[in-house]
């Protein structure tokens, strides 16, 4: 391999260290909130049965560690194995065998539940899947001084990072983009904002200018990291770029931990001259040329699955109801976790927004508001829009109930588990026989200004005839 491209190729080996163990505790955080909304979100007495996902949303063969079990129990056990798996890679032990477990029950995990997932979850998907060929566990596999990894594994990392915004920087293609509005209508969405967004968005100078920086750094700077020419100081000043870029999404928008899992993706491209001077030291055997001792078998797998990774996201590219790849091309890519689309605020942020008003009705008539728990429900909008969620993966599951609301697999589920939630031990008069699920929808304009609010009926029914949509084990 050319000496000047390895040297671009080459990823540190405290780097490796640093995104190892950045990276099994990004899993073990993740496994730790996602024990509070266990039985709503991956039991079948929750707000989504197996057989709800099954019906609309298939899981691949490999991902179905989750549904072999709808209780609580078991399902608790696979999240603790999850959770292990990612204390044992952050700690470099059986590191190759904890990488495959993380990988392979993460993806299991999105395949659960596909109502509650964001960006973060499809970004540290594929992060979890390139570990696996990248040399993780303390010294270099390819490299005996230590100083330095070069593999197919650790070069198709960083292609597929790269990728990653090069290729969400190109579906952004389109007018709200190009003239500069696209960040300010993303800061007047409800739902997503922040307190510190919404006074961003009173400076519609400032926010165009950051909506061509967005566009300039995911489809220019992305590409500037292979860089042959000062490569170090290059890398250096756009992995700063990137950071800011994301602890600015932090601050702004309720994206859970996607921010901080582009954030950790983002540590392999540091270069060596950072890491003598963050520990004020070199590694022996720093600036001699890396080797690369890949097996031909792991150089062949790497390339095929490369090429496949480029093919999906080229195929992401077309038109609306066109084909460009054959759907086996695809299927494939979907039954090994390397299907993607990064559409992320693309083609444009949405300017549909609201927030939902949810009923039941007590036996004598009286309502109540199913999310304060208490007193009659209320039509008016919130002060915060985004606080009446507790978190994250609940307020994604609410905005595709909406965007979603023709189907009425998920509505039907969701009133099931508000009934069953809500009668599972309150005096007899205070049970409820029906449940309303009301979406109180908002136009927002480019300027900022909003159209009249319609209240839009997502679901009627009657707590009598919900029943948990069971799946036989």
């Amino acid at each position: 391999m050319n000496r000047r491209f390895s040297k671009v190729l080459e990823i540190d080996a405290r780097a490796l260290v640093a995104f190892r163990v950045a990276l099994g505790l990004i899993v073990v955080v993740d496994v730790v909130f996602r024990f509070l909304d266990l039985g709503a979100f991956y039991t079948d007495f929750g707000a989504v049965p197996r057989a709800l996902v099954e019906a609309e949303h298939p899981p691949p063969l490999l991902f179905r560690a989750f549904f072999l079990s709808g209780d609580p129990v078991p399902t608790a056990m696979l999240l603790g194995v999850l959770g292990a798996a990612g204390v044992l890679l952050s700690s470099g032990r059986a590191t190759r065998l904890a990488t495959f477990v993380c990988w392979l029950l993460w993806c299991s995990l999105m395949a659960r539940n596909p109502y509650v997932l964001n960006f973060g979850d499809r970004f540290l998907r594929v992060m979890l899947f390139w570990a696996l060929f990248m040399p993780l566990g303390g010294r270099s596999q390819s490299d005996p001084t230590g100083s330095g990894a070069l593999s197919f594994g650790a070069a198709a990392y960083q292609f597929q990072i790269a990728g990653i915004y090069f290729f969400s920087g190109l579906l952004k293609i389109d007018p709200m983009w190009m003239e500069g509005d696209a960040l300010r209508v993303a800061l007047l969405f409800d739902q997503l904002v922040r307190p510190f967004g919404r006074v961003l968005a009173g400076w519609p100078l400032l926010c165009e200018a950051l909506t061509y920086a967005t566009l300039g750094l995911e489809v220019v700077a992305a590409l500037l990291v292979f860089s042959p020419l000062r490569t170090a100081a290059v890398r250096i000043l756009l992995v700063a770029s990137f950071v800011a870029f994301h602890l600015g999404i932090a601050a702004t928008m309720r994206l859970g931990h996607f921010p901080f899992v582009c954030i950790v993706a983002w540590i392999p491209f540091l270069p060596a001259i950072f890491w003598d001077r963050f520990l004020g030291a070199e590694l022996p055997g720093a600036g001699a040329k890396p080797r690369l001792s890949d097996p031909r078998w792991k150089q062949a797998a790497v390339v095929g699955l490369l090429l496949l990774v480029l093919l999906v996201n080229v195929d992401s590219l077309k038109p609306r109801n066109a084909t460009w790849l054959p759907a086996g091309v695809n299927e494939i890519a979907r039954q090994v976790g390397l299907d993607q689309r990064w559409s992320m605020f693309a083609p444009h942020p949405s300017r549909v927004d609201g927030w939902f008003v949810l009923s039941g009705r007590h036996a004598d008539g009286l309502l109540v508001d199913l999310q304060r728990k208490e007193g009659a429900p209320r039509w008016t909008k919130p002060a915060d829009v985004g606080a009446q969620y507790p978190n994250h993966r609940w307020m994604g599951y609410m905005v595709k109930l909406h965007t979603n609301r023709e189907r009425s697999a998920q509505k039907e589920a969701y009133a099931a588990y508000l009934c069953r939630e809500w009668n599972l031990d309150p005096p007899s008069d205070q049970r409820i026989d029906h449940v309303s699920i009301d979406f109180v929808q908002e136009l927002t304009h480019i300027d900022g200004t909003e159209d009249p609010p319609i209240r839009l009926m997502v679901l009627r029914t009657e707590c009598d005839a919900q029943e948990p949509l069971l799946l036989t084990d």
